[in-house]
């Protein structure tokens, strides 16, 4: 395919091959990997978009899709560059035998495949699905390695395992899921449900919303699609509810009102037939709305991988990486906002140094977003005031398989935060040998329970005091006292395969 100043379009496709059956009403998500053989960019300096699509063909060799929904590249394309993407595909209605065209696309110009540029193509046996239940899952968004995210991830796992026809219905979900489970993810507004739906994969998840036997709404924070729990008629509806951070610890006076709608939208609960509370707080919250009876609301663990975590040596390359040779090391995990009181914990350490001077703090989690930079930014120009800043790393966000060895690396788990719904880096840190030392403050004393000891809030000496008294009794690393560590475990439920 050739443009009128003489450049052309070409490509080569590289495809894992998918699944020789599918299920008619299955998503399929095929990773195809496009290389640019041609001499003209994707797209050109006229800026038409080109993306993925798709075509199927029959067993007669009749066309029976002809237009499959488009897949965008995510970026810019230049001769001679690849780029792997998850081509979302939806199978024939009618069972049979069938080819999967693999192709390109310039928008409303033409197809490349027309122009002499070779398909990829896959056979594929369509089956008619068996009669099975149906469960749909909504939740804001799936963030790969965050708890919620893992949370919602392990409801489809649970649910796919029980034989359940599963949809998750999101406003956004993480690229970097693996493509098999991209396959159960739709991106959907709440406009969508009311109008059935602009594309062809919208309005299959529509059709599965209004026909599912069970609907999960997750509540973490304010999110314009949990008000689709106004439009279920039939089916039973859990809201399955996190915890709301108070807007006046949020500290951010350009999203108060966004917060307060978030507390707001709790009352939503009303409209569900059950709930689900991850401690007694958060429990306590939802009773206290006045929707929905106690009775009526069901206490579940969290899940976490426990076979990630467990006690270990340092990891050489992170003691390199971060300067810890020599140092006792207090961790913390999580988000850097203003409710988790960041620079209590910069205070104790300096405080903590007064008495055990080889300390360092090393905090993980994302330090860029728009309302953690300033928190960031903050802590640091504290610490250089209080003479620690050499002792403070903030490590950023970690990939998950690095993440077990953090803890393992240091010395002792803090947080000062002033609200959490459940904290599941304190079970990680418990899990892996670590005693931890929490604000006395909303769910943490029932996590943390016999496993570690709190402080009043907002306290940095009372942190300190504790963090001295554990380095006192543990003076080499790996050694935590057996008092704190040995029985952390004992008071909570983390079945993995728990939802």
């Amino acid at each position: 395919m050739s443009e009128p100043n003489g450049a052309t379009y070409a490509v080569d496709y590289v495809a894992t091959a998918p699944p020789r059956h599918l299920a008619h009403d299955e998503l399929l998500v095929v990773a195809v990997t496009v290389t640019n053989t041609g001499t003209a960019a994707w797209p050109d300096a006229d800026g038409v978009p080109i993306n993925l699509g798709y075509h199927w063909v029959d067993g007669a060799g009749q066309m029976v899709a002809f237009d499959g929904q488009r897949t965008p590249l995510g970026q810019r394309v230049l001769p001679g560059a690849s780029v792997t993407v998850g081509l979302r595909v939806l199978p024939p209605e009618s069972a049979g035998e069938y080819r999967l065209q693999v192709d390109m696309v310039k928008e409303g110009v033409a197809w490349l495949s027309w122009q002499g540029v070779a398909m990829l193509e896959f056979p594929i046996t369509v089956v008619a699905a068996a009669p099975r239940p149906r469960v749909c899952l909504i939740n804001a968004s799936c963030t790969l390695g965050d708890a919620i995210g893992n949370n919602l991830r392990e409801k489809v796992r649970f649910f796919r395992a029980r034989g359940y026809a599963v949809d998750v219905l999101v406003e956004a979900f993480d690229q970097r899921l693996p493509l098999d489970e991209q396959a159960f993810f739709t991106v959907i507004r709440y406009d969508d449900l009311l109008s059935g739906g602009a594309t062809p994969e919208q309005q299959r998840a529509v059709r599965h919303f209004y026909r599912a036997d069970l609907l999960i709404f997750d509540y973490p924070t304010y999110y314009p699609l949990i008000e689709a729990i106004r439009l279920v008629s039939t089916g039973t509806v859990f809201f399955d509810y996190h915890g709301v951070t108070p807007p006046a610890l949020w500290g951010d006076p350009s999203t108060v009102e966004v917060m307060r709608a978030g507390e707001r939208q709790v009352q939503l609960v009303g409209y569900a037939d059950y709930a689900i509370a991850h401690s007694h707080f958060t429990a306590n919250e939802l009773a206290a709305t006045g929707m929905i009876a106690p009775s009526r609301i069901s206490m579940l663990s969290y899940v976490v991988p426990m076979q990630e975590f467990r006690p270990h040596a340092r990891n050489a390359a992170l003691v390199a990486r971060y300067g810890l040779a020599g140092q006792r090391v207090l961790l913390y995990v999580g988000r850097m906002a203003r409710n988790k009181r960041i620079n209590d914990l910069v205070r104790a350490l300096a405080l903590v140094r007064e008495h055990v001077p080889n300390t360092t703090l090393v905090l993980v989690g994302d330090t860029k977003g728009r309302f953690y930079a300033p928190v960031v930014a903050e802590a640091q120009a504290l610490a250089q005031q209080l003479g620690c800043a050499s002792q403070l790393v903030f490590a950023g966000k970690v990939a998950q398989h690095e993440l077990a060895a953090h803890y393992q690396s240091a010395d002792v788990f803090v947080t000062a935060s002033l609200h959490e719904g459940f904290c599941i880096p304190v079970i990680e840190a418990m899990a892996c040998g670590l005693p931890v030392v929490a604000t006395h403050a909303t769910a943490l004393p029932e996590t943390v329970g016999p496993g570690g000891l709190t402080f009043a809030p907002q306290s940095p000496t009372a942190l300190a005091a504790h963090i001295v008294r554990l380095f006192a009794a543990a003076p080499e690393h790996d050694s935590a006292p057996p008092s704190l560590v040995a029985h952390s475990m004992d008071h909570i439920n983390l079945d993995h395969t728990n939802v």
